[in-house]
């Protein structure tokens, strides 16, 4: 996939490591999103830092609320919440419900072992890589 001039949401960013992964292969525009002050102010000083404040955009926000309100379309939704969380599905229920992807759009929601969503609508597949998952959804249309 090139990944040049997309616009990528980043849930439960953390320290913006993957946000930052993404801007270094040239992706276009990032929205990244935790509900933690420290990793808020954290990601905002990270990107003055590098001197890509222009390309990113940092919201504290609970992940649901975000997902309720926003109305922008993004051509990957990256999702990394915590193993422990109990709302996984309510991620890919939420982005289709609210149509948040693009057209070929990608949503990929990182989860432990213990969680499955090859049910949900959408599922494409899944990979695991030691004892990390990764479950990829698409448009129907895509």
């Amino acid at each position: 996939m090139i990944l040049e001039d997309l616009h990528i949401l980043d849930l439960c960013a953390g320290t913006g490591n993957i946000s930052v992964e993404f801007l270094s292969r040239e992706a276009g525009t990032l929205v990244a999103v935790d509900k933690n002050f420290h990793c808020y102010k954290y990601i905002k000083r990270m990107a003055h830092e590098l001197g890509c404040e222009s390309e990113i955009r940092v919201i504290k926000s609970d992940i649901l609320k975000f997902l309720d309100q926003n109305a922008e379309r993004f051509n990957i939704i990256f999702a990394d919440p915590p193993y422990a969380y109990e709302h996984h599905w309510a991620i890919a229920e939420k982005v289709f419900e609210r149509e948040l992807l693009a057209p070929n759009g990608l949503l990929v929601i990182e989860h432990g072992k213990e969680t499955s969503l090859e049910s949900l609508p959408h599922f494409l597949f899944s990979r695991k890589y030691g004892n990390v998952h990764f479950s990829f959804f698409q448009n129907s249309e895509a």
